[in-house]
């Protein structure tokens, strides 16, 4: 039995290699629009919380915490500020729903800028449904650096029924606020395109490594 070696041109290779990059970028491309649904399938709502209600959270002195709680239940007995949305409908076939909570404002000195919020749904029956939604502060902030921060809430219904979005504050620290952007998606998040270019970065580096050193040792 013979074996014959085949011997690659430097043309196909590069034309190998372009493909090989090509194929990145198809990769990466849909990823793009991906990254617009990083909260869920659709947007469903957007609320500016008002300036009065603002001026509200810039005034609001948080209460002491509750002696013998642990930090979760303390937070969701403590004193707030609250606002809520209007009233939006909402499907079991669509979940989850997710809240998107930015907060905007300005650092007063250095060190970290903090806020804890509860944040969840006011029922058609009138009951609040809420938890804490962490994540929303910046370390190491600097005095008068302009700070955007975003945290994230996913509920799911066991059926339709119409829900108003709710949110309080809890504490805030270091900050002064200039405005909150509420947005409630439903449906499930798809990847981001940082996710999806690390699924697929080693692949095409070990491919096109594997490509070069078979080229060199045939030359």
């Amino acid at each position: 039995m013979k074996f014959t070696t085949l011997k690659a041109s430097p043309r196909s290779v590069w034309r190998y290699l372009f493909g090989c990059a090509l194929a990145c970028f198809v990769v990466n491309h849909p990823a793009a629009a991906a990254d617009d649904k990083k909260f869920g399938q659709s947007r469903v709502a957007t609320y500016d919380i008002p300036a009065a209600t603002i001026a509200k959270f810039q005034k609001f002195k948080a209460s002491a915490p509750v002696k013998g709680e642990s930090p979760l239940v303390a937070t969701l007995l403590a004193d707030t500020e609250a606002w809520s949305g209007p009233e939006l409908s909402t499907s079991a076939t669509a979940n989850p729903y997710t809240i998107v909570v930015t907060v905007k404002g300005t650092a007063k000195a250095d060190g970290d800028a903090t806020t804890l919020w509860n944040a969840g749904w006011v029922l058609d029956d009138g009951v609040r449904r809420l938890n804490v939604l962490p994540g929303i502060a910046k370390v190491g902030a600097k005095a008068g650096e302009r700070l955007e921060m975003t945290g994230t809430s996913p509920t799911s219904f066991k059926e339709s029924r119409k829900v108003g979005v709710a949110l309080e504050l809890v504490n805030a620290k270091n900050l002064s606020f200039d405005g909150v952007h509420v947005e409630v998606w439903s449906g499930v998040p798809e990847p981001s395109k940082l996710e999806i270019s690390y699924a697929f970065r080693y692949a095409i580096v070990g491919l096109v490594l594997g490509l070069l050193f078979w080229w060199w040792r045939r030359n």
